[in-house]
């Protein structure tokens, strides 16, 4: 009687204490998947695009068009290798015209020219930096680019921050949340150069296989939902 009565104190015990830490594992695991789908899809008005990325490829190639800006090459690289090892793909610089991607410092009219980018004559006068994408009718990636132009940034971190998300935005992560941590901010006065640990997990998120282009929102909230490492995802120390 004693030992049932030890057991069932010890059970108690546990069921109480852990409850609440599963509960915070959840919680986490649902705020990184309402994350992820805000960085997924664009953010605008207009009815939402199903997801792009790249798909089936083992490399992809960048070429940087006008002189490097904003950081220092050991910056850049070291930014594109964090996405190359967090996607998957190799991600390597070109100076031939097998590109997929183009990086682009300069004007945005020669930037338009180059790429075939799309830009209004508003756009043209008073924008900054532009970022554009071509995708298959199965929504694959197949070519991007994206434009920063020297001339009209005049804050160096703004600079690296706009031109790396725009790569980012090159590899189908397009979207924004409210985290002022976050390279994927929509906190338009607090921008971030470096990747942090939820950049990551997020970036590292949209390259699982499971994780297909021309899904819509909800179709994607209950793939990522369905993933058995999902929970470790969120919270993985990256």
């Amino acid at each position: 009687m004693l030992k049932s009565f030890c057991l069932l104190i010890t059970v108690s015990f546990v069921t109480i204490f852990s409850a609440p830490n599963l509960q915070g594992q959840n919680k986490k695991t649902n705020e990184f998947i309402a994350a992820y789908l805000d960085v997924a899809f664009r953010n605008n008005q207009l009815a939402t695009r199903p997801l792009v990325k790249w798909v089936a490829r083992d490399t992809l190639k960048y070429r940087i068009f006008g002189r490097l800006s904003f950081m220092s090459k050991k910056e850049w690289h070291s930014f594109v290798g964090e996405v190359s090892e967090l996607t998957g793909i190799a991600i390597i610089e070109t100076a031939a015209s097998d590109y997929d991607i183009i990086v682009y410092f300069g004007n945005l009219k020669d930037y338009a020219k180059l790429s075939g980018a799309n830009i209004p004559i508003t756009g043209l006068q008073n924008y900054s930096s532009w970022n554009n994408r071509l995708r298959t009718s199965e929504h694959h990636l197949k070519f991007a680019s994206g434009c920063s132009d020297p001339a009209k940034i005049k804050d160096g971190n703004y600079g690296a921050y706009i031109t790396k998300r725009n790569f980012l935005r090159s590899m189908g992560l397009l979207g924004a949340i409210k985290n002022d941590y976050s390279i994927f901010t929509d906190n338009n006065s607090k921008v971030n150069r470096s990747l942090f640990k939820i950049d990551k997990r997020l970036i590292k998120l949209h390259y699982q296989e499971a994780v297909m282009p021309g899904m819509e929102r909800e179709e994607l909230r209950k793939a990522v939902k369905s993933l058995p490492d999902i929970e470790k995802m969120a919270v993985e120390k990256l």
